[in-house]
């Protein structure tokens, strides 16, 4: 996804293309499930998502800025005191510098490349079904929200009404419930993360299951060891709630 809002401990708001309560969750974020009379998603198979654009107040060809440089090495500096290195690895991570250091190119080079997969994109007849008109309006999906789950919304209908600017080619916003709030509430004795994880999946498609046919074909598999939030995803929320 593409960006994420705390409005209070029991409710995000993200933009793009996540919706809960839809097909398209279902079938392209988890590869596991498929609706009834939906579309099904193969192993393998991509589809092109609306993708935000980010801008640069400098050209493209402009070397990094000495302040860029700086906030760079910073990344790496943070990264590397996070890692309980001790003498010998240290030691032995020097006498392979050469490949350390090409290790680190080809990961720069990966992440500062834009669309470096544009070319490997193919076209698919995976689509939203055709009763989808877009997302409903972010109030309306707070309310629902609201009903469906029984958490607290008025902090999240409050900050609904002066929401930014959406980036080009986001779909629209998208009232997220908070994993940690959900858990808390029906699964009190988890505390595993990528058990919380699960159980909430399991839950969010059943209340799916009592609003529409559906018919889930993982039913006793979403388990830990087979579905779970990449890292990325995991530290991007930790951050979200500390802030």
């Amino acid at each position: 996804m593409c960006g994420i809002f705390e409005i209070d401990h029991e409710m995000r708001l993200a933009f793009c293309c996540l919706n809960l309560g839809t097909e398209k969750l279902v079938s392209c974020e988890t590869d596991v499930y498929r609706n009834e009379s939906g579309p099904q998603l193969q192993k393998g198979e991509m589809i092109t998502m609306p993708r935000a654009t980010i801008t640069s107040p400098k050209s493209a060809q402009d070397k990094m800025t000495s302040d860029q440089r700086r906030q760079i090495l910073r990344l790496f500096e943070d990264r590397l005191d996070s890692i309980p290195l001790m003498v010998e690895g240290a030691q032995r991570l020097i006498m392979n510098g050469g490949e350390f250091q090409d290790g680190v190119r080809e990961l720069i080079r990966s992440l500062s490349t834009p669309n470096q997969f544009a070319n490997e994109e193919v076209r698919s007849n995976l689509t939203y079904p055709k009763e989808y008109k877009g997302p409903k309006p972010i109030e309306e999906q707070i309310e629902t929200l609201s009903k469906t789950l029984g958490i607290d919304t008025t902090s999240a209908l409050k900050f609904a009404k002066s929401l930014p600017k959406l980036p080009d080619g986001a779909e629209g916003w998208f009232a997220v419930p908070s994993i940690d709030v959900l858990a808390a509430k029906l699964f009190s004795e988890v505390t595993d993360p990528a058990e919380k994880y699960c159980r909430v999946v399991q839950f969010m498609l059943g209340k799916i299951a009592e609003s529409r046919p559906f018919h889930n074909w993982r039913e006793g598999q979403i388990t830990p060891d087979r579905l779970r939030l990449f890292p990325r995803t995991v530290e991007a929320f930790a951050k979200v709630a500390e802030e």
